[in-house]
């Protein structure tokens, strides 16, 4: 072998045994990786075994979840626990879709054994609705019913849907003077209606129909509300008692709308006048003679000649449209009103409406009380401004003028007390009582009004001062 080919083969072992060497190194890194990503691969299959699972929680519409709603993991065997939250409305029913401990009990465990998906089902509570049927003669459209559709919708909203109320206005299917008795009966629920439809059977009441000088509506609302509140269930106040009261309130004052012209006592002397039998007095006074037709009727029989006036609070214009049927209107200042009662047919308070519902009832009505002062007003008000701007003459009593209509009125209340109500049984002490408590209450509410009123919005009630 010649010099140049040993020295080819030395160079081939060295290569060779560098190779060898390389390999090796290769080998030892290859197997140092090895050694590290193969516990770590090692590690992920334990975890897989021992279980990270997810738990998908849902619900139908009606309510909501607890865990909530969307996926959540857990280690294997945790036991968590689950609630339904059912929305007002609405009930749980069950759980579907999962092992839960109790499918039926909206708060209960799933034990996370695997992946699971978990659902809480609701459903919408049928609430039992109390329907009350409410009825009143006056009109759609009017203020009285303006007031009760609001006082309607007001139990309705008060009592989250448990009421729902049946309205009957103008007198359909109830007429006027059946009212009463409708609630008595139970075949109304509600009903709003003035005493003078059921002449002598309020005999209380008719201390309103009294010139003791009322001056307005909202005065002499609250003091009726007082009389009632202040002597209900004592001896000898029976009234109402096979009612529920809810609210009362009085027209007044009473004034005179005629189709001639009404300027002094004399000028009533023989004409036919339409009003309630508890204001006859009134009347007599002045010599006229009375009729006791109902208000729907009353249009008719002034515009055919039947009678010449009528004599009721000061809404005739607004309510009865009397502006087209009579000329005058006479403001005598005497003070007497007509008593309204919003009541309740007893049965249907007591024994129908739930606890619950007996206090929705109770707490509407009684923030009605106002209201209903305030109603009054406002209609009067809006009623005399219509009898000025339709052309009708006010007949503004002079000082002496309404002197002489007090003085010859003058006997009307002690005549009631020793005559009327002394023939219904009643003792004249106590019912001289009421008179002064009356008054007592009216002096305070005429304070009231003085101090603030354009709170009341009042003073319309003085011819001399009424500027619509």
């Amino acid at each position: 072998m010649d010099e140049g080919s040993e020295e080819i083969q030395v160079k081939e072992v060295r290569m060779i045994k560098r190779l060898s060497k390389m390999s090796w190194m290769v080998l030892v890194i290859l197997l140092s990786l090895a050694l590290v990503v193969l516990p770590a691969c090692g590690g992920g299959e334990e975890e897989e075994e021992e279980g990270g699972y997810t738990l998908t929680m849902s619900s139908t519409a009606g309510g909501s979840v607890t865990p909530a709603t969307g996926a959540h993991s857990y280690p294997q065997g945790t036991v968590v626990d689950v609630t339904a939250n059912a929305a007002a409305g609405y009930k749980f029913v069950s759980w579907t879709g999962g092992p839960v401990a109790d499918a039926n009990d909206p708060t209960t465990t799933i034990t996370m054994n695997g992946d699971h998906s978990i659902v809480a089902n609701f459903e919408k509570v049928e609430v039992p609705v109390t329907t009350l049927k409410v009825a009143t003669y006056f009109s759609a459209g009017s203020a009285q019913v303006a007031m009760l559709e609001a006082f309607c919708n007001d139990l309705e909203a008060a009592s989250a849907g448990k009421i729902e109320t049946l309205r009957y206005w103008g007198g359909m299917p109830v007429a006027a003077g059946d009212l009463y008795d409708a609630a008595v009966s139970g075949s109304m629920d509600i009903i709003f209606v003035a005493t003078l439809y059921e002449p002598g059977r309020f005999p209380i009441m008719d201390i309103f129909a009294q010139p003791l000088g009322i001056p307005h509506a909202w005065c002499g609302s609250h003091v009726v509300q007082d009389f009632y509140k202040n002597f209900a269930g004592t001896a000898n106040f029976t009234v109402f008692s096979d009612t529920h009261p809810l609210f009362l309130s009085l027209s007044a004052p009473l004034v005179l709308y005629t189709k001639f012209a009404g300027v002094n006592a004399a000028a009533f002397s023989g004409k036919k006048i339409r009003t309630g039998m508890p204001n006859k007095c009134i009347l007599d006074s002045l010599v006229a003679t009375i009729s006791t037709i109902g208000m729907p009727d009353v249009y008719n029989a002034l515009n055919t000649g039947q009678i010449d006036g009528v004599m009721i609070g000061a809404d005739g214009y607004t309510v009865w449209n009397l502006q087209d049927v009579t000329s005058d209107l006479t403001l005598p200042y005497v003070g007497g009103g007509d008593v309204f009662i919003t009541t309740m047919s007893n049965d249907c308070f007591n024994n129908k409406l739930t606890s619950e519902l007996r206090t929705v009832v109770s707490n509407v009505a009684t923030a009605y009380a106002d209201t209903v002062c305030t109603m009054w007003t406002n209609v009067n008000k809006a009623s005399l401004a219509l009898g000025k701007s339709s052309g009708i003459d006010f007949n503004c009593l002079g000082a002496s003028e309404r002197a002489a209509w007090q003085t010859a009125m003058s006997g009307c209340t002690p005549n009631w007390i020793n005559t009327t109500m002394k023939g219904k049984g009643y003792d004249t002490t106590v019912v001289g009582g009421w008179v002064d408590y009356v008054k007592t209450r009216l002096a305070y509410w005429m304070g009231v009004q003085n101090a603030t009123p354009s709170s009341a919005g009042l003073g319309w009630h003085d011819c001399y001062t009424y500027t619509p």
